[in-house]
């Protein structure tokens, strides 16, 4: 019967599994000097003999070296499987076998060899803990500690600390510490400038236009991004971002998109965060991949485009979960749970938002807590909750306060005003302080488009108190400004308004 193995089958079975079990008895009967002679033996001889399983399984050797008790090449091979781990994308199992390999370190004397070998490691794991830990404090650690060991092994190769320094400060950003972030990021292009070689600096203009964009200084952000995808080069593409953990095209266009965004290119941030997915997909890096559309998925948000911001946002929740990518899976939730308030599904969205949040925070990221706030707050707005948005508005502004990242703070504020006019007529000062205080911040920054929106806000607030030559004066020449994006949510609401004003 099908489901039942035969008599011959199952006598078969139980020889394998007793013979199994004797040898494992065997085994461990055995003397631990000869079960380390065992180890050594298969060791050697899968290195003579089976070149072709050494080669695609450098931790069955590395293994084998260890039980022997035969440090060196252990760890050597230890290092050759997280590399062929990391190549793979096979990022938890990249962590493991570079993790085996410097437990194996720390027994060994201080000697400059040896910390030359523990940088090898420190610098390869940066790229799987960028895929797998992403905002946590491990990858701090690892990172702090491979530009102290960078910077003690010294010589004239510089590249490990160049690689050592964009860890760093990536790690310090995502975990919300933007201000020394920013210093690290800066000795990076230093560093990188002296070397004279297109990679490392465009990397480091990469890192900088990241750093700066949180902190919105949008114009020599910009300027930075632009100078990455000028020297980059597409037959770098696979073999350096799983180097840098990320491909730097694709990570300067998404970060440029969103950039423009701010500074008031809504179609041209559009066509970067679609060059940005393009070459992801190209170079078939997945966690250059999951950043694109996440930051994609963002971008449709901030558009206003509801059911692609939810259908990307998807596609990129698929990819994360399969390749086990935290942090950008957290983005995917989030935006997945704004779009479902938006059409109409709101505890269901409420909830998507919550278990967002919750596992963004559960990593140890925060550096786009200001943004996932504001998210939440519009949820309560738009299912009639306005004195519970208020709640994450508060807690927004004062992360930006202790923070300094503020390239969401005017629509922070934009939007405690909008959910202020909701509490009723005794809050529409606080509301309109709100308002003008949105607008303030968003022209010091230069964000165009967060100031049409916080212009929009105050000018229809002004018309229903009959101040309406006021409204239009302010919002006109705000809205006259734009060049493009006029079929974007914002731009569309502004000009319904001001028709009405009229």
């Amino acid at each position: 019967m099908p489901g039942f193995c035969s008599a011959a089958a199952c006598r078969h079975t139980l020889r394998t599994c007793s013979s199994t079990l004797v040898q494992d008895a065997a085994y461990a009967t055995l003397l631990r000097a000869r079960r380390q002679q065992l180890h050594a033996a298969i060791a050697r001889a899968l290195e003579r003999e089976f070149h072709e399983i050494v080669a695609a399984q450098p931790e069955l050797l590395a293994h084998h070296y260890t039980e022997a008790s035969l440090r060196q090449p252990a760890i050597d091979n230890w290092l050759r499987a997280g590399e062929r781990a990391i190549e793979g994308s096979a990022n938890p199992e990249a962590i493991a076998h570079l993790t085996r390999g410097l437990k194996l370190l720390e027994d060994l004397p201080e000697s400059s060899q040896r910390d030359e070998k523990e940088l090898a490691f420190q610098v390869a794991l940066q790229t799987p803990l960028f895929a797998a830990r992403f905002g946590s404090a491990e990858g701090e650690r690892a990172a702090q500690r491979a530009v102290e060991l960078s910077r003690k092994v010294g010589g004239a190769d510089q590249r490990p600390l160049v690689r050592a320094l964009f860890g760093l400060s990536l790690t310090y950003s995502a975990r919300g510490k933007i201000r020394v972030g920013r210093e690290v990021a800066e000795q990076m292009l230093a560093v990188a400038g002296r070397l004279q070689e297109p990679e490392p600096l465009a990397y480091a203009h990469n890192l900088m236009g990241n750093t700066l964009f949180w902190l919105a200084e949008l114009g020599t952000a910009r300027m930075h991004l632009e100078n990455g995808i000028a020297l980059y080069q597409p037959e770098w593409s696979r073999s350096l971002a799983f180097r840098f953990g990320f491909n730097c095209a694709s990570t300067c266009h998404f970060f440029l998109g969103r950039a423009l965004w701010h500074l008031g290119y809504p179609d041209r941030a559009l066509a970067s965060a679609e060059q940005a997915v393009t070459i992801a997909e190209e170079v078939s890096h997945p966690v250059s991949r999951a950043s694109a559309l996440s930051w994609a998925a963002a971008l449709h948000q901030l558009r206003g485009e509801v059911g692609r911001a939810r259908e990307v946002a998807e596609i990129d929740l698929a990819l994360t979960a399969g390749e086990i990518i935290p942090f950008f899976h957290a983005h995917g939730v989030m935006l997945r749970g704004w779009a479902l308030v938006e059409e109409g599904q709101g505890e269901e969205g409420i909830a998507q938002l919550r278990e967002g949040y919750a596992a963004y925070r559960a990593i140890g990221a925060q550096i786009e807590c200001p943004h996932w706030l504001a998210l939440v707050a519009e949820a309560y707005r738009d299912t009639g909750r306005p004195a519970e948005g208020l709640h994450p508005i508060a807690e927004a502004l004062d992360y930006v306060g202790q923070t300094g990242i503020v390239y969401y703070e005017p629509e922070l504020h934009r939007l405690a005003g909008e959910l202020r006019l909701r509490l009723g007529q005794a809050a529409e000062q606080q509301a309109e302080a709100s308002f003008c205080r949105a607008l303030e911040i968003a022209r010091n920054q230069r964000a165009k488009s967060w100031e049409l929106r916080a212009a929009t806000s105050l000018a229809r607030l002004w018309g229903k108190k009959s101040r309406r030559a006021q409204a239009r004066d302010l919002l006109a020449p705000v809205y006259d400004w734009f060049t493009e994006g006029f079929d974007t949510a914002d731009l569309k609401d502004a000009k319904a308004l001001l028709d009405e004003l009229s």
